[in-house]
């Protein structure tokens, strides 16, 4: 139900295979000088999936490297994705490039090891649940209302506490990024602190012209059934403070370390939302609520079926196409290639 941003992986899996199995191995890659033996301070993150040997990636990584790179932890698991995706946002400050490399001097890489032991340990112990969580929202969910007890409403009152911390966490992630952008713009002498991307103009079927125009032919294809189930919580959390965070007078440099510390925290609240939640489901089962508390609510609705309206009317979709213009985006970067 929960998810802050994909991970890095790197994986060639499709992602068909990816949905077969969740299971694999989350790998830390060290570089060590061939010459002196010395161990390097730069530290990869990684993950294999299914039964996959990790000593694959360390072959492909060797190619061309003057340096040996060896796996020195590693962890199986049944989401491993899940983990290496908490890791990397948790960690983003110390991220080095948009890829999978951290730079964990000292006791870090202890400190961020023993908190990837912690977090696996949380995805064993809640690993079932996670998995009904994961397909609850395609769900029925049409069994006997239950009571509420003062545990589950603790349960409850908690999960809302985070949802309110989570949408204050959000609203100060934009205001830090606004003011970032804003600060350092386009120029060069910041560009290290962005990651920029870029789309090619293209044209588009516009649905909503040939809707307006072929109002009859778009209702014929509206054959795609939607149907979602989604959690209402049947009472409020206490508001927080909305103080904004202090931006006045920071740096590019200090604004984006402040924007990565927020990311942090994000991810933090993530996983404790995503088990909590997860606790949840497995208290309700397949009843429809906890009354008083929390009900599940059904929608439904009919999609339009392009894929079988090219079929029959190929000329009409060609026809009916709108150009959409090349774009550039520009965002915060979630790593520091700086200094620390």
């Amino acid at each position: 139900m929960r998810d802050l941003e994909n991970g890095f992986d790197d994986e060639e899996d499709s992602p068909e295979d990816a949905k077969k199995d969740t299971s694999g191995t989350l790998y830390f890659m060290q570089e060590t000088d061939h010459l002196t033996g010395e161990k390097f301070d730069y530290v990869k993150i990684g993950i294999v999936r299914g039964d996959k040997d990790v000593n694959g990636r360390e072959k492909a990584h060797r190619t061309g490297n003057p340096r040996n790179i060896t796996t020195v932890k590693e962890l199986q698991m049944p989401d491993v994705q899940r983990l290496e995706t908490h890791l990397h946002n948790q960690f983003a400050i110390h991220r080095v490039s948009s890829g999978e490399w951290f730079y964990l001097p000292g006791e870090l890489f202890k400190k961020v090891f023993e908190v990837a032991v912690t977090k696996h340990a949380e995805l064993i112990a809640n690993s079932a649940k996670l998995a009904a969580e994961a397909v609850a929202t395609k769900t029925e969910h049409a069994g006997k209302p239950i009571a509420g007890n003062s545990d589950l409403e603790s349960l409850v009152k908690k999960i809302l506490e985070l949802k309110a911390k989570e949408s204050k966490n959000k609203k100060e992630k934009e205001l830090v990024s606004k003011a970032l952008v804003a600060l350092a713009g386009e120029s060069q002498d910041y560009q290290y602190l962005f990651k920029v991307s870029s789309t090619d103009a293209k044209m588009e079927f516009d649905s909503a012209r040939f809707r307006e125009s072929h109002p009859e032919i778009y209702d014929l294809f509206k054959t795609k059934v939607s149907s979602n189930w989604k959690l209402k919580y049947l009472i409020k959390a206490e508001s927080l403070d909305s103080q904004e965070p202090k931006i006045e007078g920071l740096s590019p440099i200090e604004l984006h370390h402040s924007y990565l510390e927020i990311w942090s925290k994000a991810a933090e609240l993530t996983w404790e939302l995503t088990l909590l939640e997860a606790e949840l489901l497995h208290h309700m089962g397949d009843s429809s609520e906890i009354e008083g508390l929390v009900a599940w609510t059904h929608t439904s609705s009919m999609l339009f079926d392009k894929a079988a309206f090219i079929r029959e009317h190929e000329e009409l979709h060609n026809k009916f196409q709108r150009e959409v213009p090349s774009k550039i985006t520009r965002l915060p970067a979630e790593w520091a290639s700086y200094p620390r």
